[in-house]
């Protein structure tokens, strides 16, 4: 599923037949909806990378013993680990830069977002499209200036996120055998 199908899904509910027809079928008098959009998307995903984090690994050569996180595929939030040929008791993290003598093996947390609306959903199986377009509704709604509406599906989407990341990190405690 696209992002561009989220969006549709997500118009359908508010039944804006107008802009449902200008904003996603390229009409250029609907550009800067277009973008609301997405904006609004990126804002609703990167909530849910908050409970359900994105992880990328990736391998680098440091150039002068610097490892910029310019580099990096994804715009990291936090680095979860590093492996180093060399030892790597040598490796700084720091705010913008990874500081090691050779090649760096990082895995880090990344905020999904998308830049176009030909992208796909990257939560596709972990956090269903109806939940996160409770989100999406929220956000744009709040860009418009409709508080209350936005209110009522900002609250949907709390509740649906935190009932999926507790299911997903609920512990599994094996049943007692009686004697």
């Amino acid at each position: 599923m696209t992002v561009l199908d989220v969006l549709k899904k997500a118009i359908l509910i508010l039944q804006d037949d107008e802009l449902y027809k200008g904003a996603l079928e390229n009409d250029e008098e609907f550009e800067s909806e277009k973008e609301l959009l997405l904006t609004a998307y990126n804002q609703a995903v990167t909530s849910v990378s908050t409970y359900f984090p994105c992880s990328f690994t990736e391998n680098f050569q440091p150039i002068n013993g610097v490892v910029s996180y310019e580099r990096f595929t994804y715009n990291p939030y936090k680095i979860k680990g590093y492996k180093a040929e060399n030892n790597s008791s040598s490796i700084k993290i720091l705010p913008t830069e990874i500081r090691c003598e050779g090649d760096i093996e990082v895995t880090y947390y990344y905020f999904a977002t998308a830049n176009n609306v030909n992208e796909n959903y990257p939560f596709e199986g972990v956090v269903s499209v109806d939940n996160l377009i409770y989100g999406v509704l929220a956000e744009y709604l709040l860009f418009k200036g409709r508080y209350e509406e936005s209110s009522t599906y900002f609250d949907l989407f709390l509740k649906a996120l935190k009932n999926l990341s507790y299911r997903a990190k609920k512990p599994k405690i094996q049943a007692r055998e009686w004697y």
